[in-house]
């Protein structure tokens, strides 16, 4: 074999091997493999995605379902868009965690399944989800970090009021090496149980009394109906004093009106007292002139007197009085009998004032009647 050969050989073993693990690498990224089917694309919102990128693992439950595609701004924080094989389907209740890298490995997009009662529907094609953002190990010992503070502080002060309660105790028991002060608190501790047992029997004694405590059943049983009734009571009570300050308010109404009114009459006592004097005497002279005017009337020789008791001039009243009526009546039928004329004038004056062509005609030629 010549040198020529040799050559031609290893080039086409180097260049079978170049072309060899080309196509192990296509064939190996799902992303860009034209051996493998390509599936479907979604889009999943999130705040942050700290270490996604293109191809970066997309699983369901722990198994490797497809890749990141693409990664884009959006106004709320990042678009992931992802590209599933075509077997696999994600549902709308599986909820999207961006895990970022660690030290166990790279970023990852994981769907983790919930349980949902009734049918789940798939995520199609061109569809929209929100996801989350676990914190990265470093991120979470930050925050664990800040809340471990105020707790380690809270500790430190629940270890200073212990040992305040220890001192304390030690106060109260003091240098009781021998246990003396403890063994008199347990004996005191026992007798005040003893008591409280004697009580309770005392009590278990008393219940045992079948009158008594048909008794006490029956105070029982009328006590919410005695608090009813007092709880109405207290209701009326309440409504009475109601209307008593009602009363009492108009009853001082009355009394400021009955002051305004007696008020102007004690500045003018004095001036009152002269004119009541001075009503009490008028009064007092008329009453004389009535009493002699009722004298007048009972004495038969005065005016009225004779007015009242003489029977000829009552007599002399009546006729004229008769006399009077039969001249009315005799007015009345003379009226009567002129109203006629009355009309008759009435009517030619009437005439005269619409028409005094005809008087001029009549006075020319009285032979004519109309």
């Amino acid at each position: 074999m010549d040198e020529r050969r040799m050559q031609r050989l290893v080039g086409m073993v180097v260049l079978f091997t170049i072309t060899f693990l080309g196509v192990l690498l296509v064939a190996n990224n799902p992303a860009s493999s034209p051996f493998r089917s390509r599936g479907y694309e979604f889009y999943v919102d999130v705040p942050s995605a700290p270490g996604v990128a293109v191809n970066t693992p997309v699983r369901k439950d722990g198994v490797l379902v497809g890749r990141v595609s693409d990664v884009e701004f959006d106004k709320d924080g990042i678009r992931l868009t992802v590209r599933i094989n075509r077997d696999i389907v994600i549902y709308e209740n599986d909820e999207p965690v961006v895990e970022p890298s660690s030290i166990f490995g790279n970023a990852v997009v994981s769907f983790t399944g919930k349980p949902v009662v009734g049918e789940q529907k798939p995520i199609l094609a061109g569809g929209l989800v929100d996801g989350t953002v676990t914190d990265d190990p470093l991120t979470a010992i930050t925050k664990l970090n800040a809340n471990l503070g105020p707790s380690i502080e809270k500790m430190g002060e629940a270890g200073e009021q212990v040992a305040e309660l220890a001192d304390k105790i030690n106060k109260a028991i003091g240098n009781d090496i021998s246990g003396k002060r403890i063994t008199q608190v347990l004996d005191e501790l026992t007798v005040t149980l003893q008591d409280f047992r004697r009580t309770t029997n005392n009590f278990d004694q008393l219940l045992e009394d079948n009158e008594l405590r048909g008794q006490l059943a029956q105070a029982l049983r009328e006590f919410p109906p005695l608090m009813t009734d007092a709880r109405v009571f207290m209701q009326k009570a309440g409504t009475s004093l109601d209307n008593f300050d009602q009363v009492i308010a108009s009853a001082d109404r009355n009394l400021e009106n009955i002051e305004g009114l007696t008020a102007p009459l004690g500045e003018r006592g004095e001036e009152l007292a002269d004119l009541l004097i001075s009503a009490i005497d008028n009064l007092d002279i008329v009453m004389n002139d009535l009493a002699r005017f009722a004298k007048s009337l009972s004495d038969s020789e005065g005016t009225i007197g004779k007015l009242v008791n003489d029977p000829e001039l009552y007599n002399n009243a009546n006729l004229i009085l008769r006399n009077a009526n039969v001249v009315v009546l005799r007015i009345y039928e003379f009226t009567k009998d002129f109203r006629p004329i009355v009309d008759d004038i009435r009517v030619f004056t009437y005439k005269i004032a619409t028409e005094p062509g005809r008087l001029i005609g009549g006075a020319i030629n009285p032979s004519v009647t109309k």
